[in-house]
């Protein structure tokens, strides 16, 4: 018995180093040129699927299970594969060198791929390397000076707001000159507002006739083709890329001091009797002007516009898979406040790609894409109305506090002494508190492809894709508003709106490629026939409903919460909801 015992306590020792052995091989890689670390590079052993990708410092761990040398396989996209040798325990320096051959990167255009070399239209591309230090929330404003031809400026600096993109000039005058926006395949408007750089792999645009072409008239103010991040075959990996900051207006515009203003507005009334006699009620006599030189002076664009203005960023992605499936999940929260106090923006999005290669023939994939958005404040203006823009308030308000007179004083007065054609004049501060107004935005993408090859010339792809958005803006215009004054009688207005924008995309495209082609005619010439058919429906939904004469001191959330509180005067009615629908249908 002691002899069995003994035999088993040797065997287990022996063992036991056998299953403990496992190494890490551990190293940096970085640009042969720069010298700055390269996230994302794949990193395999040859002849097998065991790999990894480097994080944001451009380091990786492989384990190994002998402490023997291996071959390493790295590869990055824009960058020569590189092949080395290496040992656990021995620290891994590796230098990748760009490709030089640039006319060999693939392009996608229309409802497939080329490269360069052979590309004859007007094509920009920028890839996830240029996109990935930009420290900005929004994919449509990353791009603004990052491709020829292309102008990308906002409507204005409130978070979420919308970014206008134009490909070679506008090209109407009535008409939208809006670009169009394939992801991955499918046709979405807008697409930039919800997608995060984070999720870009690559976005190419189309600008000039023969390369969009195939689109028809949907093209013709350019097309923007965006490619999300897939995933890579190897070991699982799980990245982390975040950022925070503050934003400030660097630069304000120059406003008269209180002694400028008083002189200024002393000189414009000259001539006329009521308008001296307002100067003299609301300022004093000429004698009294010298008093304005010791008035506190307040710049209200420091007030409405100074604040530091914090945002950040958090986007955790998991990526892996092996030669036959791989996969991409991408989480991401984005917190930003405007530097124009009471507007902030909360945003979350999801990505989710995988395909699948079942055999040499037939390969799919299937992308969700999630976006739910909050934008609270109504932003610097309102569009159509002049006299609800804060910019124009700051401006040309009183730059000057009186004795006893706080920050969030209101003089009624002065809304009847400069109600100009509606343009009044109130304390910007109170009427950023006077506007109340919260953006809600949903929206669902869902879509996937099957591809077969037929033969080794021929293959048939087709897609099918799925689109929800919904908007609803809850909006409340106290007494102070203009609105309220122009067209509630004085009293506050609710309005609640309500868009609701299904769309369906499904494409069936038969390609021919001359790439398989035994002998060497493929390698000098290069033919690709494209026969294919798309059908595109929208299905839009717009309610409103407008309800006035709340009680004064009704607040925002008792007004929006409960309609009912609004009565009418005698002789007023209330306005009844309104409801519009479209549906358009395009086959080509």
């Amino acid at each position: 018995m002691k002899h069995l015992l003994l035999a088993c306590v040797l065997w287990l020792l022996g063992t036991l180093p056998v299953f403990s052995q496992t190494h890490d091989l551990k190293g940096t890689v970085t640009d042969a040129v720069s010298g700055d670390a390269l996230p994302g590079v794949t990193v395999r052993i040859q002849g097998t699927q065991t790999g990894t990708q480097t994080d944001v410092n451009g380091n990786f761990v492989l384990p190994v299970t002998d402490n023997k040398s291996v071959n390493l396989e790295l590869s990055f996209i824009g960058y020569k594969t590189q092949a080395i040798s290496a040992k656990p325990g021995q620290a891994i320096s590796v230098n990748l060198h760009m490709e030089t051959n640039s006319l060999k990167e693939v392009v996608a255009i229309g409802y497939g791929t080329t490269t360069k070399e052979a590309l004859t239209g007007a094509v920009s591309t920028v890839n996830a390397q240029q996109l990935k230090d930009i420290p900005i929330n929004s994919a449509a404003e990353a791009l603004a000076g990052r491709l020829a031809g292309v102008q990308v400026t906002g409507s204005e600096g409130m978070p979420g707001a919308d970014v206008n993109i134009r490909v070679r000039g506008g090209i109407s005058i009535t008409q939208d000159n809006s670009p169009l926006y394939v992801v991955d395949g499918m046709i979405e408007d807008n697409a930039l507002s919800t997608l995060s750089p984070q999720d870009i792999a690559s976005i190419t645009v189309l600008k000039d006739a023969s390369a969009t072409a195939i689109y028809g008239s949907r093209g013709a103010n350019g097309v923007i083709i965006i490619t999300t991040k897939k995933g890579h075959q190897g070991k699982t990996t799980v990245t982390y890329n975040g950022f925070f900051g503050f934003q400030k207006v660097e630069k304000t515009l120059p406003v008269l001091d209180p002694y400028q203003f008083v002189l200024y507005q002393y000189e414009k009334s000259r001539g006329n009797n009521t308008q001296e006699q307002t100067f003299a009620n609301t300022f004093g006599t000429f004698q009294d002007l010298s008093l304005y030189k010791e008035a506190p002076f307040v710049n209200w664009q420091d007030q409405v516009f100074g604040r530091n203005a914090f945002m950040e960023t958090h986007n955790v992605s998991v990526s892996g898979g092996d030669s036959k499936t791989q996969f991409n999940l991408s989480l991401t929260d984005n917190e930003t406040q405007a530097v124009m106090i009471g507007s902030d923006l909360n945003r979350k999005l999801v990505n989710f790609r995988i395909s699948h290669k079942a055999g040499d023939k037939f390969q799919m994939g299937f992308n969700v894409r999630f976006d739910n958005q909050l934008v609270d404040g109504q932003g610097t203006s309102n569009p159509g109305s002049s006299s609800l823009n804060f910019l124009r308030q700051t401006i040309k308000y009183f730059p000057y506090l009186s004795q006893g007179q706080s920050l969030s004083y209101y003089d009624p007065n002065l809304i009847d002494q400069t109600n100009g054609n509606g343009l009044y004049l109130v304390n910007p501060l109170l009427l950023i508190q006077s506007q109340y107004q919260k953006a809600y935005q949903t929206r669902i993408g869902i879509d996937g492809y099957a591809q077969y090859a037929i033969t080794k010339f021929l293959s048939f792809r087709t897609t099918l894709g799925y689109d929800y958005y919904t908007q609803n803006t809850n909006r409340y215009d106290d007494s102070l508003t203009y609105n309220a004054i122009a067209n509630g009688n004085g009293l506050p207005i609710a309005t609640i709106t309500g868009n609701n924008n299904l769309t369906f995309d499904n494409s069936n495209v038969f390609t021919f490629s001359n790439a398989q082609l035994p002998g060497n005619f493929n390698q000098d010439n290069s033919i690709n026939v494209i026969l294919g058919q798309e059908s595109y429906q929208t299905q839009s939904n717009n309610q409103t409903v407008v309800q006035k004469y709340f009680p004064e001191g009704t607040t925002a959330v008792q007004a929006l919460g409960n309609l009912n509180l609004a009565t009418a005067p005698a002789g007023y009615e209330e306005p009844s909801p309104t409801t519009s629908q479209d549906m358009q249908r395009i086959l080509s």
